[in-house]
């Protein structure tokens, strides 16, 4: 509940469980943002006496409390920065030509979500950073591989974009691990 780094005990009197999402909520408090919850110490230690109370007098409420199996934005992000790191090795090792086109599509559909709900904007500098660029250039490359599969494997513009994809995409491939390895140790999930 008080990170040790602060003064903290490591001890089980300090610990609080704590679902994934829950967990990056508290330590993704950034004090140069208005936005998020930052938890006080002594918040923490009430949640947990409270829910500590509920667990002794009501057991069966564990079991009635509704299940959320909706993996959370940070979550996502990770799943889909891995994703993007796989279709990036790929392009790097099957795209070659109009003859060989690469159909895997890099993705953005949970960084959207991560901005729509917020999860952005309450990062650290440096991580929110390095997700907005990575994700600048991930745009970059999806509109070229969606003009590049539009076009005739003949015509002078496929090759035109092909040749730009084969330097841009596997660039990519430095940036997306930078972000993933930042929001990794962001969560304290250390290595990917």
């Amino acid at each position: 509940m008080q990170p040790k780094g602060e003064g903290g005990a490591d001890e089980i009197a300090n610990a609080i469980p704590l679902c994934f999402e829950c967990h990056a909520e508290i330590h993704s408090y950034n004090d140069k943002h208005p936005r998020g919850r930052k938890f006080r110490p002594k918040e923490l230690k009430q949640h947990k006496e409270n829910w500590l109370e509920i667990c002794a007098k009501n057991p069966a409420a564990l079991i009635d409390t509704p299940r959320d199996i909706a993996v959370g934005p940070l979550q996502s992000l990770i799943d889909e920065l891995q994703f993007n790191s796989a279709v990036i090795a790929g392009i790097e090792q099957k795209f070659i030509g109009p003859e060989n086109r690469c159909s895997a599509a890099l993705s953005n559909t949970q960084f959207q979500r991560a901005i729509e709900s917020g999860a952005i904007s309450v990062l650290d500098d440096d991580l929110r950073k390095s997700l907005l660029s990575t994700y600048a250039e991930i745009g970059k490359v999806k509109l070229l591989m969606q003009a590049y599969l539009g076009q005739s494997e003949k015509d002078a513009l496929a090759g035109a974009i092909g040749g730009e994809l084969k330097t841009l995409a596997p660039a990519l491939a430095d940036p997306v691990e930078s972000a993933l390895t930042l929001l990794l140790g962001f969560l304290g999930h250390g290595d990917a």
